[in-house]
């Protein structure tokens, strides 16, 4: 199908015919994201009130979801590269951010913080590199989930500085991951910390068994990077009335990071009274959650 004919069945959207609107719908959205660009420049230059501007709306959600629908499913079925999760969920609500943007954020901070590492650091230093860099030199702070406005992506809290704990935290997680230290994300209710776990070495491990992961601490990137004991991270589970289950300390997977942003974001969207969002968040969700 040629420009010529996506702008000729653009054209149609406002015929009143339930049965021609189908069609053109159904021919529109088959073309997937490369129709995007037309829609919105029909969206932009014609009557906001007219019930072409209203369906081109619709259509623009559409395409959009079922783009983020499918790339997901291939994501959740590849390797499940963090960035590359962050960067999928991220075009669905902010399709005008380009990911280059981000990526080119991300890759100053990483370098200013691959400057001052080196291999003879310890666990303790390497945070406190990261730490240094972030809250110090580029001032990252935390604000309060509850604000409507909160920064929920990664860009967002690139260009506020600010952020929730799961979004200033997934920063601080890609900036590490990007730089291969075993920094973790650690799926606490209510809040979202990050572990540093480094492989046990061998002649601790008890004979016949497979070296396992260690967890030397914890990190609260919401709170300036502070370092945390298992006992501090018990107490606040318990003051939070929950159970001490064992999976509120380990290092979570990838998807469950994927998995609590899309979560955070239907929240959002809730408090905004975006059903729709909502509804097509909590199948994003559904998706990651099948076996």
């Amino acid at each position: 199908m040629s420009l010529t004919d996506i702008h000729a069945l653009v054209q149609l959207l406002d015929d009143p015919d339930e049965h021609v609107f189908d069609a053109v719908q159904q021919a529109i959205t088959e073309r997937g994201e490369g129709v995007l660009h037309v829609l919105e420049d029909h969206f932009l230059l014609g009557d906001p009130n007219s019930l072409s501007a209203h369906r081109i709306g619709e259509l623009i959600t559409k395409i959009q979801y079922q783009s983020t629908y499918t790339t997901l499913k291939e994501w959740r079925s590849s390797e499940q590269d963090l960035l590359e999760g962050i960067l999928i969920v991220n075009k669905y609500f902010q399709r005008h951010v380009a990911p280059e943007e981000t990526t080119y954020l991300l890759s100053r901070i990483r370098q200013d913080v691959w400057l001052e590492l080196n291999d003879r650091l310890t666990a303790l230093e390497n945070v406190n590199v990261l730490n240094h860099i972030l809250f110090r030199l580029y001032g990252f702070s935390g604000v309060s989930s509850e604000q409507a406005n909160a920064p929920h992506s990664v860009h967002d809290v690139l260009t506020t500085k600010t952020g929730t704990p799961l979004s200033l935290g997934t920063l601080y997680l890609l900036i590490a991951r990007s730089l291969e230290l075993p920094i973790y994300g650690v799926n606490v209710p209510g809040h979202f910390l990050l572990c540093y776990a480094e492989r046990m070495p061998e002649w601790l491990v008890p004979e016949g068994e497979l070296p396992e992961d260690e967890i030397l601490f914890y990190i609260n990137p919401f709170a300036g990077g502070s370092i945390l004991d298992r006992e501090e991270v018990e107490k606040f589970v318990v003051s939070q009335h929950l159970p001490l289950d064992p999976r509120f300390f380990e290092p979570c997977s990838t998807s469950d990071v994927i998995t609590r942003t899309i979560n955070a974001l239907s929240h959002h969207f809730i408090a905004l009274n975006d059903s729709d969002r909502v509804r097509e968040l909590q199948v994003l969700m559904a998706l990651l959650l099948e076996h």
